[in-house]
This record gives structure tokens, sequence and C-alpha cells, in this order.
């Protein structure tokens, strides 16, 4: 075999070899979510959900981080499943919006995020059959959401948040 064959021989198999990596890796990704985190599900959403209301204090300090389409720092201190103070980058805001960030609001906003996808042209206003990627993490002891992203494919309408820290108070 002339070595010009060869070589294109091996070339070849390593674009062939690579192109099989991303094939898998991405068919890994698409089940897995994007770095890893997990789609969100109905089943783990109300696992979380149940875990929290078993097991989740009625009193701690929370800090979220959000980003998308809105971003901020929220920092929500709850006391005996009420909301007793909230900021958004050191600056109270409205009352009203208070409890979105507590461990309930943000089960009650997965909720509407689970139902959103399921019906992406009413939500979100794109066609019908848009592929809405869900992902979210929960803490694996008490249930509350870690970490949430929502992508929706060809439009730009990104939201996600993460717990920066969660303090149970005795």
């Amino acid at each position: 075999m002339p070595r010009w064959l060869s070589v294109r021989v091996v070339l070849l198999g390593v674009l062939l070899g690579g192109l099989g990596t991303l094939v898998v890796g991405g068919l890994y990704l698409a089940s897995q979510g994007e770095a890893g985190m997990p789609r969100l599900k109905e089943a783990n959403f109300h696992a979380a959900e149940a875990r929290w209301r078993k097991l989740g204090p009625p009193s701690y300090d929370l800090d979220v981080e959000i980003s998308g389409g809105q971003t901020g720092l929220f920092h929500v201190e709850v006391r005996r499943g009420e909301v007793t103070a909230c900021t958004r980058n050191g600056l109270a805001p409205r009352r009203h919006t208070w409890e979105t960030w507590t461990v309930a609001g943000q089960f009650e906003t997965l909720e509407l995020e689970l139902q959103g996808a399921a019906d992406p042209q009413s939500r979100y206003g794109v066609p019908a059959g848009t592929q809405v990627i869900q992902q979210a993490m929960f803490d694996p002891e008490l249930g509350y959401p870690l970490r949430y992203e929502r992508h929706v494919m060809g439009a730009n309408l990104p939201v996600a948040w993460r717990v920066t820290r969660f303090a149970p108070v005795k």
C-alpha cells in the first residue's frame, strides 16, 4: 500500500472515531442536559417537592442568583414558613414578589415551567412543537431546588437560577 494511501486511511479512521465520539457524547448530553445537569421531569420534580415538604426546615435564609432575561441576587429570610425579609441586589423589592424566591415559590415556578414546556406555543408564543429544554438539580437531602435552567429552542427566552447559599435557622 502506498504511503499516501495509508496516511489517508489513518486520517479517515481518526476522523470517523472523533465523529463517533461527538455523536455518542451529544446523545449523552441530550439525555443529561447541559453540563451534566439532569432534565427536569415530573417524577424528579414531585420527588424533590415531597422531600422538601417532609424534611424542609420552616425557617431558613436563602441566596439565589438569577440570570437570563432578568438578572439579580436575591436574599430571602423565611421564619416559621413566612417570608420576613427579601432583597434584590441589596434593595427591597415589592412585597408581593417576596414569595417567588422562597423554596415553595421556586416549586410553584417549576410547576408553571413544566406546564409551559407542555404547551410552548401558548406559553412562549413560539411555533407548535418547539423544543423546550429544562434542567434542574435538587438538594439530595432536603429536596429544595439548587439550580434550574430553561432554553426555548429558536427563541431568546433563557431563564436560570441557582441557589448560592441555603442556611436553616433554628
